[in-house]
């Protein structure tokens, strides 16, 4: 058969291309690749690993004696262990990491993988092949990362506020000596722990809800009030805030959670609360009798009375009465803070409620001469309200609006129907809310302007205790004010739908 010279030449050119793609790919990848004949004392290198230890193809350099000698002392030992371990065969391959001193007299962070491809037949290593990798980049991005660990649990670490960082499974990774002291346990216990394993800690739990949308982007972070139980027993208050760290390079996603310790704060509300619910019960008895006395007085002999005792009894009269209204704004507030304030949902007629607010308010309406209108609405409309709730939240609005109303005013009802609910509004004539007072309006001991409201009295709990209950039976509250021409007040009712009867069912099982 006769040799064709051509098909030679198509084989040594293929493999020539296919070794410069090859030096190529080795190059972009910056793999150094050395083969060494440990019999014969030779050895060769690819143009990358000359690169990378800066020669040209032209200098003749013995390579495994110039890699050794470049090779910085402190690691020498260990990367002569290594290759040994492997010559001997003690390990299939070599993977070490180590400092090399570049032409420029810069060290770079190296790492060889190699291992032994040939040997004698009495096992002796022949050939070692592998490859030199510069490192130092990574090297580098790991101890920035390090460094910023090491800042990150020194800040965790010395923050006053208690932290702990989790992972996405509730295993705790990360405690400050602040977190341990509101919780009651040790680093030992909750490090590496998960909240399943620790009954208590498992109060910690994320909101799944929450959790779900920080990990689609929805959210950032979310904070609430939550009661802790202590491994001993006692109760801590802590106002907990959730945010999520999101992956990045080397460090997978995880939460943080933060605690502020509102212990103290929740003992002292408590205990202010327990004191007004004291004082009021203590002083609305005594002040009913002296109220109700001043009344039969002022009542009965007030044709008798001297004109000066008259009015200084009627001065005191009235300064009881005022007494009275903070004491039973306080005792309400109270209440409503608490959870204690009870609540009798039923179906009431519109009509019949806003006729007996009339009825009510008219005499202290006749008093300031203003006059009180409703419109008419249809009889068979009604609403889900606890009727005498309904007519306290209607008083005081319609107390309001004649007190800041002129004389010879009319201050008017209305009615507004939709779908599931009814709005009742007050409208009034007088001066009207300004922009900065209008801010404050619902918040606890706030009122509208002060000269006014000196000169008109009140406790300032007014609107704030309509806005509770009013929230409470399902509804919202609101104003419109142009000052100088009507200022509407409205809240809004359930109507007897399905849905507004579950709830009115509901409140009067007490669930």
């Amino acid at each position: 058969m006769k040799h064709d010279e051509s098909d030679d030449r198509d084989t040594v050119e293929a493999l020539r291309t296919k070794e410069e793609r090859w030096n190529l790919a080795l190059q972009g990848a910056r793999i150094g690749v050395f083969d060494i004949d440990l019999l014969e004392r030779t050895s060769s290198t690819s143009g990358t690993w000359r690169k990378l230890a800066g020669f040209s193809h032209t200098n003749l350099i013995d390579t495994e004696r110039e890699w050794w000698s470049r090779i910085h002392p402190e690691d020498l030992a260990k990367v002569r262990a290594a290759n040994i371990d492997c010559l001997k065969g003690r390990v299939d391959r070599v993977c070490v990491e180590y400092r090399f001193k570049f032409h420029d007299g810069t060290w770079h962070w190296m790492r060889s993988n190699a291992q032994v491809v040939e040997r004698t037949a009495d096992g002796r290593a022949k050939r070692f092949l592998g490859t030199m990798t510069d490192i130092t980049d990574l090297k580098q991005a790991h101890a920035e990362i390090a460094a910023q660990d090491i800042e990150f649990r020194q800040l965790v670490a010395n923050a006053p506020v208690a932290e702990a960082l989790l992972s996405l499974e509730g295993t705790f990774l990360l405690v400050n000596p602040a977190f341990c002291a509101f919780t009651g346990y040790s680093e030992d216990e909750l490090v590496g722990r998960t909240l399943q394993e620790i009954p208590t800690a498992g109060e910690f739990l994320l909101d799944r809800e929450k959790v779900r949308g920080m990990l689609k982007g929805l959210i950032t972070s979310y904070t609430v009030e939550k009661r802790y139980t202590r491994p001993d027993g006692s109760e801590a208050h802590g106002l907990l805030s959730v945010s999520i760290l999101k992956e990045s390079a080397n460090r997978e996603t995880r939460f943080i959670a933060q605690i502020q310790d509102v212990t103290e704060r929740m003992q002292f509300e408590q205990s202010k609360s327990d004191f007004v619910a004291i004082v009021s019960h203590e002083l609305r008895t005594p002040l009913t009798s002296i109220n109700g006395s001043l009344g039969l007085v002022l009542g009965f002999m007030a044709a008798e009375l001297p004109e000066k005792s008259k009015h200084l009894l009627e001065i005191a009269n009235a300064n009881c009465e005022r007494l009275l209204f903070l004491v039973n704004d306080l005792l309400d507030m109270e209440k409503l803070i608490s959870g204690k304030m009870q609540f009798q949902s039923d179906c009431h007629s519109v009509q019949a409620l806003l006729d007996q607010a009339i009825v009510n308010n008219r005499p202290f309406a006749d008093l300031g001469e203003i006059k009180l209108t409703v419109e008419p609405v249809d009889a068979g409309l009604d609403c889900i309200v606890d009727g005498k709730r309904f007519q306290q939240v209607l008083s005081n609005l319609l107390s309001n609006a004649v007190k800041f109303s002129p004389a010879g005013a009319s201050v008017e009802i209305a009615t507004q129907v939709s779908t599931k609910h009814l709005r009742i509004s007050i409208t009034d004539h007088g001066a009207g809310i300004t922009a900065a007072s209008a801010i404050k309006l619902f918040k606890p001991f706030s009122q509208g302007d002060s000269s006014s409201s000196r000169i008109q009295g009140g406790t300032g709990l007014g609107l704030s205790i309509c806005k509770q209950i009013v929230e409470r039976m399902g509804g919202e509250i609101g104003f419109t004010s142009q000052p100088g021409v009507e200022t509407t007040f409205w809240f809004t009712v359930l109507r007897p739908v399905p849905q507004a009867l579950a709830i009115a069912q509901a409140q009067r099982s007490g669930r």
